[in-house]
């Protein structure tokens, strides 16, 4: 007498392993995805604590500050900076570097270059996106050429100078926009400033407004890249001395 044997023929088997393949092939899908949403939730709010902060940081300086407060201006005096995209350049802070003075405090910067842990120019990476120390009265010096003789700052250096100095933004961090500016009497001020996190293939000009950057929403690192953009108006409590 004869036995019969029950199995799976090779089509069954063809068939049950692309079943199994699609359902894994979604699931790696959807893993992917989550892990996209968490990185760039994360992305998203460090960068707009550490924009919040800087502004608390200003806005509570200027309310409080009895001395000389100073729009920005580069470090001959002149215009400030002007982003939001300033060329690659072989020098990091050619063209980006400019700074301001609420009372004793200095804040240099150097606008539209990524704070790195090196200098690259051209890829648009500096050690130091933005530095405030404490080298001395700062918002009343005239002679900004004897000033930066006495108390040198530079943003390229492990340590940008010796005056009590602290890095404002953190690694992958850049201002894209920063602006510090007198409305009416010396009570009124503006600030409004804008924090990106991301390499430079990250970001492009609104193509809508040439004074914004943005994320690429398209690329594939799109979920380490995030841009907040804050403005405030401040009125000083105290009369300057």
């Amino acid at each position: 007498m004869k036995k019969h044997t029950n199995g799976f023929t090779i089509i069954e088997l063809m068939f049950a392993t692309t079943t199994f393949s699609v359902v894994l092939l979604l699931c790696l899908t959807g893993v992917i995805q989550i892990g996209r949403m968490y990185y760039k939730g994360l992305t998203t709010s460090q960068t707009q604590q550490t924009a919040r902060s800087l502004l608390d940081e200003l806005t509570q300086s200027i309310q409080l500050s009895g001395s000389n407060i100073t729009a920005t201006r580069n470090l001959s005096g002149g215009t400030a900076p002007i982003g939001p995209s300033i060329a690659a350049v072989t020098s990091p802070t050619t063209g980006t570097t400019g700074f301001f003075c609420i009372g004793t405090t200095r804040y240099t910067y150097a606008l539209d270059r990524q704070q790195d842990n090196t200098n690259d120019g051209l890829k648009k990476k500096i050690l130091h996106a933005m530095w405030a120390d404490e080298p001395g009265v700062c918002a009343s010096v005239t002679n900004l050429t004897q000033y930066f003789t006495d108390f040198p700052v530079d943003l390229t250096q492990p340590t940008p100078s010796s005056y009590n100095g602290r890095d404002v933004l953190a690694d992958n961090m850049r201002l894209t926009r920063l602006a510090i500016q007198q409305l009416s009497d010396d009570s009124v001020w503006q600030v409004t400033l804008t924090v990106a996190y991301g390499d430079e293939d990250l970001l492009i000009t609104d193509p809508n407004n040439s004074t914004r950057r943005i994320c690429q929403s398209t690329s594939l690192g799109g979920q380490f890249c995030a841009i907040s953009e804050l403005s405030t108006i401040v009125t000083r409590r105290l009369s300057v001395q």
